[in-house]
């Protein structure tokens, strides 16, 4: 790990000797599509798609054509279980929704491939951490009312590392400010539950602003 945090200090510091206008900052948000992220096999449960993201990054331009990006991110998982009780009563519940916090760190690398006119078009493949913030759960009742609870299983990981491949198309409204739009595909690398039946997945869709310095 030290090596390779080495090399990458070398690569950037490098790259911001040589190039000019080395750094960019950028602000986006967007939709999350999250799969095999229900966690019980033995109730009614359910992914609540979409979600929504926003993050922040800023990226060290490396040659023309190609950059590191490091972004920070905010986002929320939800998950819901219907209960379908049999007899129930009046403080029985009916449905359970759980939202998962997290926040991201992502280490990307872009290589624009195209250009036409005003508009650049990176592969943006990338390295991803997620990070549990806790989760917040509400359970609505038989007798009309929504509570605070804990019915459902918490024991989701605190972190999770994945890969993931998406496309950046760039819009230039100028020589120092774009607008960008960014699907992405996210392979997360084990389960998030125990009992889901794979390991989670995402697709993300997110709009956003650049400036480069």
């Amino acid at each position: 790990m030290k090596k390779l945090i080495f090399l990458l200090a070398l690569i950037i510091s490098t790259s911001i000797l040589k190039a000019q206008s080395p750094i960019s900052i950028g602000l986006n948000g967007g939709l999350n599509y999250y799969f095999n992220s229900s966690y019980s096999l033995y109730y009614d449960d359910y992914a609540i798609k979409p979600d929504f993201t926003i993050g922040a990054d800023m990226g060290l331009k490396l040659s023309e054509k190609s950059r590191f990006r490091f972004e920070l991110g905010y986002g929320i998982m939800r998950s819901g279980r219907d209960w379908n009780i049999a007899n129930p009563t009046s403080s029985s519940p009916i449905k359970s929704v759980l939202k998962a916090h997290f926040f991201n760190f992502n280490i990307r690398f872009d290589y624009k491939f195209l250009k036409y006119s005003k508009l650049d078009v990176y592969v943006s493949p990338a390295l991803k951490t997620q990070c549990s913030l806790g989760a917040y759960e509400t359970t609505s009742l038989q007798k009309g009312k929504d509570v605070t609870s804990k019915y459902l299983d918490r024991s989701y990981p605190n972190k999770i590392a994945g890969g993931a491949l998406g496309l950046l198309f760039k819009y230039n409204l100028t020589d120092k400010l774009g607008l960008t739009l960014m699907p992405e595909y996210t392979y997360f690398f084990k389960k998030y539950y125990s009992d889901c039946s794979g390991t989670l997945q995402s697709f993300s869709a997110k709009v956003g602003i650049e400036w480069k310095f």
